[in-house]
C-alpha cells in the first residue's frame, strides 16, 4: 500500500514527538527507526525521506514536558535554585506544544522535500 510522503512523515514525526514527551529524544528516535525504515520499504520510498523529519519531530516532542529533553530539566533546577520554585511537569507545554505542533507540521508538509534528491531516490 502507497501512501502519500507528506502523510507518511507526519505520522513518524507525531509518533516520534508524542512519544519523546515521557523518554529521552535519543531513545525515542532509536525506538522509532526500525518502524521508519521498515514502513519506508514498504511503501518503497528512501528511509531518508522519514528519518530526518522523525528526528526533528522527537527533538519538537521533548520541549513539551519538563522531562522531555535534559535542557528543561536544567532549566527547572536552576529555577529552583534561584526563587526556590521549579517548574512543573507540564509548564514548558503552552509554548512548547505550539512549537511542536507548528514544526512537525511544517516538516510534514515542506520540509520532507528540502532533502536532496540523490537522498530520496
Amino acid at each position: 500500500t502507497s501512501f502519500s510522503p507528506s502523510l507518511h512523515v507526519a505520522v513518524l514525526s507525531s509518533l516520534g514527538g508524542l512519544i519523546s514527551t515521557v523518554m529521552n529524544n535519543v531513545g525515542a528516535l532509536a525506538l522509532l527507526m526500525p518502524v521508519a525504515i521498515q514502513s519506508s520499504v514498504e511503501a518503497k520510498r528512501s528511509p531518508a525521506v522519514v528519518l530526518m523529519p522523525l528526528a526533528f519531530g522527537t527533538i519538537l516532542g521533548g520541549m513539551v514536558t519538563l522531562i522531555g529533553t535534559p535542557p528543561n530539566i536544567i532549566v527547572a533546577h536552576y529555577r529552583a535554585e534561584v526563587t526556590g520554585e521549579p517548574f512543573g511537569m507540564f509548564d514548558f507545554t503552552p509554548v512548547g506544544g505550539i512549537m511542536a505542533l507548528v514544526g512537525i507540521l511544517f516538516v510534514a508538509l515542506v520540509g520532507w522535500r528540502l532533502i536532496p534528491i540523490a537522498r530520496r531516490s
